[in-house]
């Protein structure tokens, strides 16, 4: 299905997506259609054609690659997270990040806002973002839920030109010390940026997607006109319980036993001309959760080599109630490692705030980072 959604066109596509959410809950809907409007003028008003960052650690920073998924835990929580890609080469990337997501029972509805920020190179480009985030939960019947979310943020990008050197600093003998008059205009560009997002789930079964730069907003830091690539990401999972053992309290299916359970996960991805897979396992024994995927299309060749990027492997330490601890590292597999580029890390806190919601039950998530125990007294 995806293959064939890639090669439609970008308003056809947008079209069919939509059409494809409606028919999944439009009995479902009653009173509830001002949100069926809301998300059709959220998709039909733009054209889609830089690409963004990206965490391998997506479900940890989930409601940066999906608004759908603010408040999607039923509590609050705050997240902190860093990324060093390539911290052996001087063209290396850091990126820090930070959200805040909560739930509103009364309201089925969730909030939140993050900020971004991405250093490329030795401090020569560097982005920052800061978004707010909107999402409304729809229960369709007793066995999935919909979720759907919106996002607007700004941007700034900022250039500088310090150390980038022009061709009218050399000549025959090589480089000339000095100034050049070649100097671009504009050093940083603000603009806004509008993005949405969907979520259909059960018990065990997820899948997700999310749009971003709806508005396609022009990012040049010239006279120019230089608009930036939607970018479509769609999320798959299943959740597959385990015998457990032990008494931790009730867990997802109301039993006394400890959380044991496996996800496989799918997270595919493309920006304009580029795409990307990741595809792996979730595993979680009580408050341990391990991970490892593989991140490439190994069908796509470019210039007769086969597109695989890296391996990602994850560990991370789960205390219900109070915080989550999470490392990564990615293990380059592509023509970049004869660079010796150190791979990639990512390290990501997040403190959980729980409260009673009237001993109200609600349909959670089933993916990593969302997952929560299922006791009614302190959601």
């Amino acid at each position: 299905m995806f293959i064939f959604l890639v090669e439609m066109k970008n308003k056809t596509l947008i079209f069919l997506i939509f059409l494809y959410f409606f028919m999944l809950y439009k009995n479902a809907m009653g009173g509830k259609k001002f949100f069926l409007k809301l998300s059709l003028a959220f998709f039909l008003f733009t054209n889609a054609w830089a690409q963004d960052a990206q965490f391998s650690q997506f479900y940890s920073t989930s409601v940066y690659n999906n608004p759908a998924f603010v408040g999607g835990g039923f509590y609050s929580r705050l997240v902190l997270h860093q990324r060093l890609q390539w911290p052996k080469l001087d063209a290396k990337y850091l990126t820090t990040y930070a959200s805040y997501d909560k739930y509103f029972p009364d309201y089925q509805s969730g909030v939140g806002v993050y900020f971004f920020h991405d250093v490329q190179g030795s401090n020569d480009v560097r982005s920052t973002e800061f978004a707010l985030q909107y999402a409304y939960q729809l229960h369709i019947n007793k066995k999935y839920s919909l979720r759907t979310g919106y996002q607007v943020s700004m941007v700034s990008r900022y250039q500088d030109y310090a150390d980038v050197t022009f061709l009218n600093q050399y000549d025959e003998d090589g480089f000339i010390q000095g100034s050049t008059n070649d100097l671009p205009s504009g050093d940083r560009v603000f603009y806004a940026d509008l993005s949405f997002g969907g979520i259909l789930y059960s018990d065990e079964l997820w899948a997700g997607l999310g749009i971003h730069h709806l508005n396609t907003p022009n990012q040049s830091l010239l006279d120019t006109h230089s608009p930036l690539p939607m970018k479509w990401s769609f999320m798959l999972g299943y959740r597959i319980p385990l015998k457990g053992t032990g008494s931790k309290g009730m867990n997802y299916s109301g039993s006394t036993q400890a959380e044991i359970s496996i996800r496989p996960i799918v997270h595919y991805k493309f920006q304009g001309k580029a795409d990307q897979l990741d595809a792996g396992v979730y595993f979680q024994y009580d408050h341990l959760i391990t991970g490892i995927w593989y991140r490439g299309i190994p069908t796509k060749r470019e210039n007769a080599n086969q597109n695989n990027e890296s391996m990602i492997f994850m560990i991370g330490w789960k205390k219900f109630k109070a915080m989550e601890l999470r490392y990564s590292y990615d293990l380059t597999l592509s023509k970049l490692r004869a660079a010796n580029t150190g791979g990639a890390h990512e390290i990501s806190l997040a403190f959980l705030i729980h409260k009673a919601f009237n001993n109200k039950p609600m349909k959670r998530l089933p993916c990593p980072s969302h997952h929560v125990i299922k006791d009614y007294n302190f959601l």
